[in-house]
């Protein structure tokens, strides 16, 4: 158990190395990967696995759940940025300033 944490771990701090943040067809397409491979997990364990197999399916599964995890979250919160046609122009901002920081 301990090394499948590790390896969610491992998984989330790829995702923090990459220059470009993968699309949300991969991220489904590794998800859905993630299911099928405990799917397979859950049907050879009624065979009695190796338990050096289990543990090594739980990692995969860890390693991939935590690099889809991080990288949901990135690609969620990144969708907050500007327009693309809104760079490089003048954005005129009207407000009131309530109050300044003492």
């Amino acid at each position: 158990m301990i090394f499948a944490v590790l390896f969610f771990v491992f998984g989330a701090w790829v995702v923090q190395q990459l220059a470009y943040l993968p699309t949300i067809t991969w991220l489904i397409g590794a998800f859905g990967f993630v299911a099928l491979v405990s799917i397979l997990q859950f049907r050879r364990s009624l065979l009695h696995q190796s338990k050096f197999l289990k543990s090594l399916f739980a990692c995969l599964a860890a390693l991939v759940l935590g690099f889809c995890w991080a990288a949901g979250f990135a690609v969620w919160r990144l969708s907050d940025e500007l327009p693309r046609h809104w760079e490089q122009k003048t954005i005129e901002i009207i407000g009131v300033v309530a109050s300044l920081p003492e």
